[in-house]
């Protein structure tokens, strides 16, 4: 009974709508944390979006694009089992990674394109195609298991391909203009360039930051070489790692697919007999679920305590100074993918949550009012995501209104879904959730 009262409470926040104002932006420093800031059965969805200025993500307000070459997103049905729930997650995560390489593919050829053929349209074009293959895998952030989860998100099978595309918030402006200016990528390889300064964050950065200046200090040695650069030799270095980027982008993603597929690693049939994980036999199956489900503790950490929480002015310590993507300034369609990943992996990938996906688990563990909780509380906050306006343009009252909204979704998770002894699925957190009570 408490539990329908807070969920009727958060309908009502929902309901009420958010004051919307204005607010400043940080300017970025040099340092690695979030420095990236410009200087100078039928399950039903949420639905309906909130227009915003500026690009916006493709796609309805239920259901990224469909990738050019994937399809719709996998429909895994029949009655609950372990072994079922293992294979639609890994079916909505190969999903999802299929639809990143379409874009990702389209952002190479573009960007190639403008650096090949500076323009106007060209520039255009790419930024497009960053805004395109950025919307995908903020879809593709919650599925941080198997290889695309670092050793810590899996210390069984992580690889931390996540990283290496989009490291968010491990990023720095300074980083990047680091290897535009000395050029280490062409000697070195782009594998030796810090995550800090590679992926989807620098790509952004060299596509949507108009400016000739840079954020290093000018005695660096980037700072340095910098100022014995005129604005067309910048330019020209701005586009030729821009180039490798995209290409480098492109290749991790073919490779964290091919470590999913049958001819190549083959993680997923390894995720779906549960193969690899250090427990007795018959504990594998609920071992390898306990590591899909650190997944919803994105929510809790990057969404509610980061993105949201320390503009909010909740979180001051987070690693992060300013908005995610700063230069294209997209935080609220990331949110907006970021939680409606959230519905695919819980209830199902399918259409509006069809198919098999956690919920069914509560319902066949008799605990199908918890299911029913956590889908009402991710309602509330989908509808209060997509009724957000563009970051640059929110108050902090909207922030914290945001917050509130996202709070009982993200208790939920912690508090109840992943409560270790207290868990009705006997799903534990990782380690740092576990006592968090913020």
């Amino acid at each position: 009974m408490i539990r329908r009262r807070v969920c009727a409470a958060l309908t009502c926040l929902a309901l009420g709508g958010v004051a919307f104002g204005a607010c400043n932006r940080t300017p970025d420093p040099e340092e690695v944390f979030g420095s990236g800031g410009a200087s100078g059965g039928t399950k039903t969805g949420a639905a309906g979006s909130r227009a915003s200025g500026g690009m916006s993500f493709g796609g309805s307000a239920g259901a990224p694009p469909t990738g050019l070459e994937c399809g719709p997103p996998p429909l895994v049905e029949g009655s609950f089992s372990k072994r079922r729930l293992l294979e639609a997650s890994a079916s909505c995560a190969e999903w999802h990674y299929c639809d990143f390489e379409s874009a990702a593919t389209l952002l190479r050829d573009r960007v190639v394109a403008w650096a090949e053929k500076p323009s106007d349209a060209n520039l255009a074009a790419a930024r497009e195609a960053w805004v395109r293959a950025m919307e995908s895998w903020s879809h593709a952030e919650l599925f941080q298991f198997g290889p695309a989860g670092s050793a810590t998100q899996d210390p069984y099978h992580g690889a931390g391909y996540r990283d290496r595309i989009y490291a968010w918030p491990s990023i720095s402006r300074c980083r990047v203009e680091e290897q535009v200016a000395n050029q280490r990528y062409l000697d070195e390889g782009i594998d030796r360039a810090l995550i800090t300064a590679r992926g989807l964050f620098a790509l952004e950065y060299l596509l949507f930051y108009p400016g000739d200046d840079h954020a290093c200090t000018p005695t660096s040695s980037a700072g340095k070489t910098w100022s014995t650069l005129d604005a067309a030799e910048i330019a020209e270095r701005k586009a030729a790692y821009a180039r490798a980027l995209a290409e480098d982008v492109l290749a991790l993603t073919q490779q964290l697919r091919s470590r999913w597929s049958a001819d190549g690693g083959n993680f997923r049939d390894t995720l779906i007999r549960a193969e690899g994980y250090d427990k007795p036999a018959t504990d594998r199956d609920q071992e390898a679920l306990n590591i899909v489900a650190w997944s919803f503790v994105y929510i809790e950490r990057q969404v509610k305590d980061w993105k949201v929480g320390h503009p909010a002015g909740l979180n001051p310590a987070a690693p992060l100074d300013g908005f995610e993507t700063p230069f294209a300034l997209q935080a609220v369609q990331a949110l907006r993918a970021n939680l409606r990943s959230f519905q695919r992996l819980f209830e199902g990938c399918g259409g509006d949550g069809a198919g098999v996906g956690f919920d069914d688990w509560l319902i066949a563990a008799g605990h199908g009012d918890l299911a029913a909780d956590m889908i009402a509380a991710w309602k509330v906050a989908q509808a209060a995501v997509d009724a957000f306006p563009p970051f640059h343009e929110a108050t902090t009252e909207d922030f914290l209104a945001l917050h509130a909204s996202i709070k009982g979704l993200s208790d939920l998770i912690k508090n109840e879904f992943l409560a270790g002894a207290g868990s009705p699925l006997n799903l534990s957190p990782p380690a740092g959730v576990e006592g968090d009570n913020d």
